[in-house]
């Protein structure tokens, strides 16, 4: 099997970890074996090993294939390796092996040869010597070395990430859908459909809070295949009842709607298009990070409009009285949603903005007029001179009338007066 980038990762492994890297077909044969087995497995060689050996490496394939991700596994005489799945187009092209490893505890400076480890074995004492020179680590050590392994596949070698992935999020959530209904008859819980917890989900989509929301339609899915195990025709209908629940939440966050109706139709066309239930779950968790996607989107938009509305109404009535929830209403939005994007997007608060503008328009009326300091208070926005002047003394360093009597000689220096 050519892979291109392997000698490249075997170069960069072996330069941090004395560790053999093998690479094999979908079948498991070792091209190169003696290049990846311990003396241990050399001195303990049977065909029936073989055989054993063998099965044990195409079960820890199969399974890192199904996982979408690397699979740490004990061989059949106790030795660790670690197996990283490639695929080409959907299907397991192979893998690359990494070990095999004796393991210890920190403290613990040998490993005697287990008592099921020595079974079967014809001289024993030849393969405990073997055994003892097999290279040994702890737990945390090869843990090490295998996101170091990982992390140079994913880097140097091409292979179908993609599908990987797509592996890793189905096995992943069927996982943790598992570990949900395992939970429900435990609790002996009667099946239900949550429509308390579809509210919730729906509000975190309308928020674009993504975290939580994923975590929420795993406890849906669960509750759907909980009360209907089986039922293909009842558990379509409910996931197609979701996605159109789901999709509504995101309209509400002006998303853009050409966008959301053709999630929808792709959505609804895989789910009643397939039979399999893990491809319908990830279906549905496909289509909830799209709407997420679009109500973060939509979100943004809404938000930006909103303020530009807020600062456009303030700066064209600044020597009017101005509160929070007269502003917000012109930005058509509520009081504490209005002050929530003060802070998150202008950095500041509705109070200290106002005033911020106010002071900002005061000097250049105080430069590029002939009003007095008085009048330009009132005109800005200030009911009281006095606290007018405070203010803007904060603010710029010096009171109103000296920054104008400053400001005034500059300008007549300047143009030659």
């Amino acid at each position: 099997m050519n892979v291109p980038g392997l000698d490249t990762v075997r170069q960069k492994f072996k330069a941090q970890f004395a560790l053999p890297i093998e690479i094999t077909g979908h079948g498991c044969e070792f091209k190169a074996a003696a290049s990846f087995f311990p003396p241990f497995c050399k001195v303990v060689y049977t065909r029936q090993e073989h055989r054993n050996c063998l099965d044990i490496r195409r079960r820890a394939l199969e399974t890192a294939v199904q996982t979408g991700r690397e699979n740490i596994f004990l061989c059949h005489r106790g030795l660790i390796c670690c197996v990283y799945p490639l695929l080409r187009d959907n299907e397991c092209a192979g893998g690359l092996f990494m070990g095999k490893v004796r393991v210890r505890s920190d403290s613990d400076t040998s490993v005697p040869m287990p008592d099921t480890v020595k079974s079967g074995l014809s001289n024993l004492k030849k393969a405990e010597k073997a055994w003892n020179r097999t290279i040994m680590v702890t737990p945390e050590e090869f843990q090490k070395a295998v996101d170091y392994f990982v992390a140079l596949i994913k880097t140097h070698i091409k292979h179908d990430t993609t599908a990987l992935r797509e592996k890793y999020i189905t096995a992943d959530q069927q996982s943790r859908i598992a570990e949900i209904i395992h939970e429900h008859k435990v609790r002996n819980q009667q099946p239900g459909y949550p429509y308390a917890l579809e509210k919730s989900l729906s509000a975190m989509v309308a928020e674009g809070n993504r975290i939580e929301a994923i975590k929420a339609l795993n406890e849906v899915l669960a509750s759907i295949l909980f009360k209907d195990p089986g039922n293909m025709a009842v558990i379509k209908s409910r996931m197609l009842e979701l996605v159109v629940v789901l999709s509504r939440a995101v309209a509400e966050t002006n998303a853009e709607q050409d966008r959301l109706f053709e999630i929808n139709r792709e959505s609804m066309e895989k789910i009643t298009g397939s039979d399999n239930l893990e491809q319908i779950c990830l279906y549905v968790a496909r289509t909830l990070e799209k709407y997420l996607d679009l109500s973060v989107s939509g979100q943004s938009k809404l938000k930006n409009r909103s303020l530009q509305l807020a600062l456009s109404y303030i700066h064209s009535h600044l020597e009017e009285k101005l509160t929070l929830g007269a502003v917000a209403r012109q930005a058509g939005i509520g009081p504490f949603r209005l002050a929530h994007l003060f802070r998150e997007i202008m950095g500041t608060t509705f109070v200290d903005y106002v005033t911020n503008q106010r002071i900002s328009l005061a000097r250049k009326l105080l430069v590029n007029s002939d009003l007095t300091a008085t009048e330009i208070a009132f005109r800005v926005g200030f009911s009281d001179q006095s606290y007018f002047t405070k203010i803007f003394k904060i603010i710029a360093g010096v009171t109103p009338k000296k920054f104008q009597t400053e400001n005034k000689k500059l300008q007549k220096y300047f143009s030659g007066a």
